[in-house]
């Protein structure tokens, strides 16, 4: 199996012209616990009010103050004067509010360890910059990893790859056993420059 294959990965230079100005905050009193999370998604009905070029998807963070991982919505942005999917791409998730020290995209294509492919590519999107983050206690838990800052991990639509669409619940354990596997092998092993001529 060539060593490219088990895991690609991806970053991506995010642009602050496709974000609206009036965005739902990072709330560090909380520092990304579970009661961040529910007013994030108090929070989103607004900000989607306010920016109508995005859709909304479900994603699942193992967020850096809280047991477990969860089900997060969140939007991704939408272009409507462009190809229905020329935008609404995995790079085109709104996760600055999460990762205030930059991003960086991992893309898997294949279940870590062997050859077999995923039914859907998963990107694990995590810090940039992660020593500035505190220590992720739902990664510690769940998976037994010792990690900074937040993971978010968005899954791609199978018709069109770089598309990004909603976790559904039965993938849970699998994600689970992805990302564990993911870190362990080490992130920056994967990475690879995410564009949109990939």
């Amino acid at each position: 199996m060539p060593a490219t294959r088990a895991s690609n990965a991806s970053r991506h230079a995010r642009t602050s012209s496709r974000q609206p100005r009036s965005q739902p905050q990072r709330n560090h009193n909380y520092q990304d616990s579970a009661r961040a999370i529910r007013e994030w998604q108090q929070r989103l009905p607004q900000f989607l009010a306010q920016a109508n070029n995005h859709k909304v998807i479900t994603a699942i963070m193992y967020p850096i103050a809280s047991t477990r991982p969860r089900a997060i919505r969140v939007p991704v942005f939408v272009d409507p004067d462009e190809d229905p999917h020329a935008s609404g791409w995995v790079s085109d998730v709104h996760s600055e509010p999460w990762f205030p020290n930059g991003t960086t995209y991992t893309r898997i294509h294949t279940v870590p360890g062997s050859n077999m492919l995923l039914g859907n590519d998963y990107t694990i999107i995590t810090s940039r910059h992660p020593r500035r983050e505190p220590t992720n206690q739902a990664a510690r838990r769940q998976l037994g990893m010792h990690v900074k800052g937040n993971i978010l991990v968005v899954r791609h639509a199978r018709g069109y790859s770089m598309t990004a669409t909603n976790v559904h619940s039965a993938e849970h354990t699998l994600i689970d056993h992805v990302v564990q596997q993911t870190l362990q092998r080490g992130l920056g092993k994967a990475r690879r420059p995410l564009t949109r001529g990939a």
